[in-house]
């Protein structure tokens, strides 16, 4: 029995005679200190299941799927070593369009004239075969979801895989410690890189939103019975109010809170057990 999920921490899961019977494997909405959505995932049975999460904060998915060997050798690692593994869960998607760098990727290097949302995506060159944003970066999200996807099947090919899609993030401009920026340089996800292609205040939050939407329906194409099986996606878009967010990027620990109850219906399902 274990309180909390093992962020990692093997060596502690095993001294106490426990092995996995969930995996998590993904960034910070798995890694967040002292708040993540695997504690109140972990409360789903009362800590009567054991939980090993792998990843890291800040973890993009194309350094899950082999980008940074170590983050991919320690998931396959784990994959192939616990045999209990009933259910993998997986976060990741979110650091490949977010921050200064990825997501100003995704816009106009001009948007003030813009007067919706879409007006505000790179509109590629279609006549040199260069897709508009944001499905030029989508797409690689998918491929690298469905490497990730196929692998685990490779290793157990009935264990169910739950994705899940964020929420609806509000660009504020608050960063890590709550406050504009971030401190230790972790903030400027979402606000900063708009205001630096001219994106109008008043599109902001629609932009984001959009941007979301193509995301899920992504997602929603992964777990689809046609693309794989046995992968499912628990829609927890939508779930948040504004006073849920401690900053641009991850919830309140009432925010979490909220999230998981989403999962609980599937997971209870998934892994039978009451606390």
């Amino acid at each position: 029995m274990a309180a909390l999920p093992f962020w990692g921490n093997e060596d502690v899961m095993q001294s106490l005679g426990l092995n996995p019977d969930l995996l998590a494997y993904g960034d910070s909405w798995f890694w967040y200190p002292n708040n993540d959505l695997l504690i109140p995932i972990n409360a789903i049975w009362g800590g009567t299941k054991t939980l090993l999460a792998k990843g890291k904060n800040g973890a993009e998915l194309r350094e899950m799927v082999g980008g940074t060997p170590r983050l991919w050798n320690d998931f396959k690692s784990a994959m192939s070593g616990y045999p209990t593994i009933q259910c993998v869960l997986l976060s990741a998607g979110g650091n490949d369009f977010a921050g200064v760098e990825h997501f100003q990727s995704l816009l106009k290097l001009d948007c003030s004239a813009a007067v919706t949302a879409d007006d505000c995506f790179d509109p590629g060159d279609p006549a040199n075969g260069i897709e508009r944003q944001p499905w030029r970066m989508l797409r690689e999200l998918a491929t690298n979801y469905q490497q990730l996807i196929d692998f685990i099947r490779s290793v157990k090919p009935t264990v169910p895989i739950v994705l899940q899609d964020y929420d609806y993030a509000i660009p504020t401009g608050i960063g890590f410690g709550g406050i504009k920026g971030g401190i230790f340089g972790l903030g400027d996800w979402l606000q900063q890189p708009m205001i630096d292609r001219g994106v109008p205040a008043a599109l902001q939050n629609d932009v984001v939103r959009r941007l979301m939407n193509d995301f899920i329906t992504i997602l929603k194409a992964l777990a689809s019975p046609a693309q794989n099986h046995d992968v499912h996606l628990v829609e927890t878009a939508g779930t948040l109010q504004p006073g849920d967010w401690a900053n641009e990027m991850h919830p309140t620990p009432a925010g979490f809170t909220k999230l998981g109850e989403c999962f609980r219906p599937l997971l209870q399902q998934l892994i039978p057990g009451t606390p």
